[in-house]
């Protein structure tokens, strides 16, 4: 049995003369945060005959529209197909509308291969209403915590993907507690496909009060923060 497990998305190289000051290279990171919300709201539900990667071009040219069949060998596993996508209108949308662009041109797309291949559409469906129902927003906390050395504290990472942003802050509870108590900004990474997953962000505790947290960029950024005021606070 297997299921559609990934997307990638990049622009037609051809509109570089239309769009300009490295467009093509923004709109592939701009995507990012949409295919991540995509391959959440349909983990192991579209199961397919062989397919286990969709790798997407979008083009404003009708006449570049083809589909090529599993171009290389060694990833048989990988369909490649390209779809029609409104740059011009991209270019002046609003960033909630850009999301809303590429998701309804992914989910439009995926569901032609659907009914092309046999696949079971209803997923698509139900993604799509709950993406435009949350704004396409892709945040949440990291499945991982880390507990402090003196099993006081727990920490939890939260992610916000925006069109040109990762941002990831750190998160304070008691430990066996649900109730956040302090939120710190780690900092932000640029967005890019297929260049590392958000859940092999890794972290530490150097010492009862400070934590530190490590990108999943390959630049594997440090970012720390000290909690002692604020545990020092919640003790009273």
């Amino acid at each position: 049995m297997m299921f559609l497990r990934d997307v990638s998305i990049h622009a037609d190289k051809a509109i570089v003369s239309t769009h300009k000051d490295g467009f093509v290279g923004k709109f592939a990171r701009d995507v990012t945060g949409c295919i991540n919300l995509f391959l959440r709201l349909i983990h192991r539900k579209i199961e397919t005959a062989g397919t286990a990667k969709l790798a997407l071009t979008f083009t404003n040219n009708k006449s570049l529209v083809k589909e090529r069949h599993h171009m290389y060998p060694e990833q048989p596993d990988v369909l490649i197909f390209t779809w029609l996508f409104q740059f011009d209108k991209y270019v002046e949308a609003s960033e909630l509308n850009k999301k809303k662009m590429i998701f309804s041109a992914m989910t439009d797309c995926v569901k032609y291969l659907a009914t092309q291949y046999e696949w079971d559409a209803r997923p698509l469906n139900e993604a799509r209403k709950q993406a435009e129902q949350d704004d396409y927003q892709f945040n949440g906390y990291l499945k991982h915590s880390w507990s402090s050395p003196d099993s006081k504290w727990r920490v939890r990472i939260y992610y916000e993907c925006g069109l040109e942003f990762l941002e990831f802050s750190c998160c304070l509870f008691r430990n066996r507690s649900k109730t956040e108590l302090f939120r710190k900004k780690m900092g932000r990474v640029v967005p890019a496909q297929g260049g590392y997953r958000i859940e092999e962000s890794n972290g530490k505790w150097l010492s009862n009060t400070q934590f530190e947290l490590i990108s999943p960029t390959f630049q594997r950024i440090e970012w720390g923060v000290d909690f002692a005021e604020i545990m020092t606070g919640s003790n009273q």
